[in-house]
């Protein structure tokens, strides 16, 4: 039995052991409490479901009877019979989307996902901005497999299962290492004293990775806040950490890092908190080329320490804008073979944090990026005219820089980390080369949405899309003048069905001093093999 009081079938699947739905089997006044909520939630939406389609109205009947007779089935179900019924909620979420009833069809997924909540204590003991935020985190997910055209009914059942008992073993293990960290005194080093407590937990951004995992924001009883990130940030600590990086003999770019290991949840035992930055328009607003080229001068500092540590994919979402300094916050992507193909990526014009503060020029929330400058008045209208001043608010042009009197290449040309840096320089960042040697960092073989466009779109239960997916990533390795291992096709595929069944991007490793290329924990690739 798992700590938020709540147990696991296994659904038996021909690669892995999958986990289904949760089951509430707490004491039964805690239960009856519940039900009374699921009940009250289900029947003050009953107005809104509708009643002149038959297809739709039989669907509103089940989901009345499923979720708001949920007391009757508790009472007299059998001891394996789950609460709530994956395979009606995908019907009945289909058969509204069928008629254009995407509204309705939202509803729905929202009152199935409010009632699935409560059955974790977890999601009761956090506060309604936590639960706000699971119901659309969960909703959108739930919502885009119903949404997928092709997949076996059978094979969106498996991945909504996936989701959920991911994401409540997620956030249970998170709120345990919280826990643990406290009492330990461990994150004294945010002024988190022992006596606090975890109140709102906040998933950040939409792409899950390795069975669900996401970045967390954690808001605490005293009004601390801190980013968890469920992977190691050596790198960031490295680099950016106020007392130990080496930014901070630079003067900027510095935040707090604590990188910390679990040795009771090996394979996945590392994870980490870092300090919540905010991009701002108090502190973040040009008000002269002086400012702006002090700005550009910065990421060339960046990119300098980029290019020595091969540090790739800084686009503009991985990098924050705060006290007009930028700031890495993403530093997964290092000691890459192809480096000199695909560069850092800070000052890429489709995508570097250099140009770009929103892709989508306001159209999508998720694209727009916390690495944004503004200007005042006078200033925007000096550089770039006043045809151009809305553009300023999502990207900046070479035209634009050029007025400013910043050019990027003499920039770079010009700089001098040692007179920029009040300490050895080279020393420092040779030691944290030989540091992230002995440790694998991530490399974009297919970029993030790329293999978002691809992975959602693949039913693991039929072999067209995982062989698809497959030959692709062999491609991408042997771009890299690396040797695929056709040994381990099979483990790839597997592999593959193991991230489309969960919803997840899948995920690249590279060791430098190796020379090895892994999906997850599979090799792929190798540097002169025979």
């Amino acid at each position: 039995m798992s700590s938020n009081n709540v147990s696991y079938l296994s659904f038996k699947y021909p690669f892995i052991n999958f986990t289904c739905v949760p089951q509430i089997i707490a004491n039964k006044q805690s239960n009856l409490e519940n039900i009374k909520a699921i009940a009250k939630n289900v029947f003050s939406e009953v107005k809104n479901f509708p009643s002149q389609h038959p297809k739709i109205f039989f669907s509103s009947l089940s989901g009345i009877f499923l979720l708001g007779g949920a007391y009757a089935l508790y009472s007299f179900r059998k001891p394996t019979l789950p609460l709530f019924s994956i395979k009606k909620i995908v019907q009945n979420t289909q058969a509204y989307i069928k008629v254009d009833k995407d509204r309705e069809a939202k509803i729905y997924v929202n009152n199935f996902i409010k009632a699935y909540l409560i059955s974790s204590v977890i999601t009761v003991q956090l506060g309604s901005e936590s639960r706000d935020n699971f119901l659309q985190h969960l909703s959108e997910k739930i919502l885009d497999v119903v949404n997928m055209e092709e997949a076996l009914e059978s094979s969106k059942i498996i991945m909504i299962e996936n989701i959920l008992s991911n994401f409540v073993s997620f956030i249970n293990q998170i709120k345990n290492r919280v826990e643990r960290d406290i009492n330990q005194g461990n994150l004294r080093y945010f002024n988190i004293a022992e006596d606090d407590t975890l109140v709102e937990m906040l998933a950040l951004g939409k792409e899950t990775h390795c069975k669900g995992k996401i970045p967390f924001k954690l808001i605490f009883g005293r009004g601390e806040e801190i980013i968890y990130k469920p992977r190691s940030m050596l790198p960031e600590l490295l680099l950016c950490d106020e007392d130990r990086g080496l930014l901070n003999t630079f003067g900027f770019g510095t935040y707090k890092v604590l990188d910390l290991e679990d040795e009771f949840s090996k394979p996945d035992s590392f994870y980490s908190y870092c300090d919540v930055l905010k991009n701002t328009p108090d502190n973040n607003t040009i008000a002269s080329n002086e400012e702006l080229k002090d700005y550009f001068k910065k990421l060339c500092v960046l990119e300098k320490i980029a290019q020595r540590l091969r540090i790739s994919d800084l686009h503009y979402l991985n990098m924050i804008t705060s006290n007009k300094s930028p700031y890495l916050i993403d530093v997964e992507v290092f000691l890459i073979p192809n480096f000199d193909q695909v560069g850092s990526g800070i000052f890429n014009n489709k995508d570097g944090a250099a140009y770009w503060f929103d892709c989508s020029g306001g159209a999508d929330p998720s694209l727009r990026g916390l690495n944004r400058l503004w200007f005042t008045g006078r200033y925007q209208q000096e550089i770039s005219g006043n045809e151009n001043a809305a553009q300023l608010s999502y990207m900046i042009t070479d035209e634009q820089l050029k007025i400013a009197d910043i050019n990027v290449k003499n920039l770079l040309e010009n700089i001098d980390m040692f007179q920029e840096s009040d300490s050895e320089y080279e020393t420092r960042i040779q030691e944290i080369h030989e540091t992230l040697e002995h440790t694998r960092g991530r490399v974009v073989l297919l970029n993030t949405s790329s293999l978002n466009n691809i992975t959602r779109r693949i039913d693991p239960a039929q072999e067209e899309g995982i062989q698809h997916l497959a030959e692709a990533i062999q491609e991408e390795v042997e771009a890299l003048q690396l040797t695929f291992h056709v040994d381990n096709l099979e483990q790839i595929k597997k592999q593959i069905c193991l991230d489309c069944f969960n919803r997840d991007i899948p995920v690249f490793y590279y060791n430098s001093s190796e020379q090895h290329l892994y999906y997850s924990d599979v090799l792929i690739g190798s540097q002169g093999r025979g």
